[in-house]
């Protein structure tokens, strides 16, 4: 790799995800491409500015460094440290073509096909195995409801909404309109977006609001609506556009003002973690973003409240309003009845093996040649040795899920193609052309990678077949 900075970069991206630097293409993106989630990604900084001594930025935001190149400039941007250039060109001395400057003439490299991409990823690395009696040795740790302090027994958040310009993204059953009087009796100016507005009108009303003045805070009350009917792909599509495709979009564009965010669902009042499961689940996406949110804007107020099904309306703008007025040190939060719940971790063992080591116990699922396992996130580092543990003792069919599916179209099931000849990359420009999609910024490299060789060398080692969605 000609320039040292971005070496450097991929170097370090390797070391701390598993993938092979050969598959690191500077343009790949690290989240949606890769599997890099935020946590991760602030880590590849932090090693980042270690290996060059760069000071913490505080106001640096990862969205805006989504690549590998992207990371390697802002390094020369801090560091000053320029590109690298292509070696200087000069006629010879007979007066005739130009050549490079260079005192010995090596021959260049040959180019990497596709085959070789592709049979690089199926032989990389060993097959990490698991033992399931070291496994058992360590902690299991469980999320599970639990119980919570009155809200008028906890601190106040420190928000003050008499004067305050807030959002609120309204639902179709009355609660944002029940919310909105409660607001306005506090002396606060509600801003109301309607149910299932558009992504351009709503940013194209927000720009309206912010030069009018500051947002204090925002209240999005989408997923309080059903679900709806999730088996057609456009309405699952529009269902979580309007939950949480819509409300990034605001949160983005509210950014710099950090606004506090209460956004509730209808999971069933204990965010899914009861025995009985989520109820309304497109909730548990807008749940996620909040948490997200919080992690972003640390020192801003930021809840998720989920309720049952059966919550009244007026009752619940009431208890908004008291979340988000107390108790600022939990951001998952459940009302069931009268009672407040947060999330906490309990510590449950694994079913004890079995006499002949068998995993197989109360409430354990057999996996067997005709299973269906779909493992989801990037091709590579613990994923495959997920897929490894999964394939190898069942001989099952293992389809992992790369990330970055969002708004693209479906892909359909593909067989993952090892044979070292131009054929895989057929398959997959053929896959890629036939559902309209247009040509991954990574190249050869991105499309070779997203195969999930790593899933299928797995996948053919314990006997079983390897397909990806």
């Amino acid at each position: 790799m000609a320039d040292p900075v971005l070496a450097t970069v991929t170097r370090v991206v390797s070391e701390m995800t598993g993938y092979p630097e050969e598959l690191l293409h500077p343009d790949l993106d690290l989240e949606a491409d890769l599997g890099v989630d935020t946590v991760k990604q602030a880590e590849v900084f932090a090693a980042v500015r270690a290996e060059y001594d760069v000071e913490r930025d505080d106001t640096l935001q990862l969205r805006d460094f989504p690549t590998l190149s992207s990371v390697a400039g802002w390094v020369r941007e801090k560091t000053g440290l320029a590109a690298a250039e292509a070696p200087a060109v000069q006629p010879t001395e007979s007066g005739g073509a130009p050549s490079a400057a260079t005192e010995s003439a090596e021959p260049a490299p040959a180019a990497s096909t596709d085959a070789d991409l592709v049979h690089a990823d199926l032989v990389h690395a060993d097959l990490v195995q698991g033992d399931l009696a070291a496994i058992d040795a360590l902690p299991r740790r469980i999320p599970v409801p639990s119980l919570r302090p009155p809200a008028d027994a906890c601190v106040a958040t420190g928000v003050a909404l008499d004067g305050a310009r807030v959002l609120v993204m309204l639902d179709e059953h009355g609660v944002g309109e029940a919310l909105v009087g409660r607001l306005e009796r506090l002396g606060a100016q509600a801003l109301t977006l309607p149910p299932g507005v558009t992504t351009d009108d709503l940013l194209g009303t927000l720009d309206g609001w912010l030069a009018e003045g500051p947002i204090t805070g925002v209240y999005w009350l989408a997923a309080l609506d059903d679900d709806g009917d999730l088996s057609d792909d456009a309405a699952w599509a529009e269902a979580t556009r309007r939950r949480v495709k819509a409300l990034y979009a605001t949160m983005r564009a509210l950014w710099e003002g950090s606004p506090f965010l209460v956004s509730a669902t209808r999971l069933g009042g204990f965010h899914g973690y009861d025995a009985e499961g989520a109820a309304c689940t497109l909730g548990g996406g807008v749940t996620g973003f909040t948490k997200s949110y919080k992690k972003e804007r640390p020192d801003a107020l930021v809840k998720a409240v989920d309720l049952p099904a059966s919550r009244k309306t007026a009752a619940v703008a009431d208890l908004l309003v008291e979340e988000t007025l107390r108790d600022p040190g939990c951001v998952e939060i459940g009302r069931v009845d009268d009672r407040r719940y947060g999330v906490a971790f309990r510590e449950v063992p694994f079913t004890p093996l079995g006499e002949d080591g068998s995993p197989l116990g109360e409430g354990g699922v057999m996996l067997g040649p005709d299973s269906v396992v779909v493992v989801t996130g990037a091709a590579g580092s613990i994923v495959s040795a997920i897929t490894a543990d999964l394939a190898a003792p069942s001989g099952g069919d293992v389809p992992p899920a790369g990330p970055g599916g969002g708004a693209r179209a479906p892909r359909p099931r593909r067989r993952c193609v090892p044979q070292r000849s131009g054929g895989a990359q057929a398959h997959l420009d053929g896959a890629d052309a036939g559902a309209g999609r247009a040509p991954h910024p990574g190249g050869d490299r991105a499309r070779a990678r997203r195969a999930g060789a790593a899933g299928c060398r797995a996948g053919r080692s314990g006997g079983g077949g390897c397909r990806r969605r």
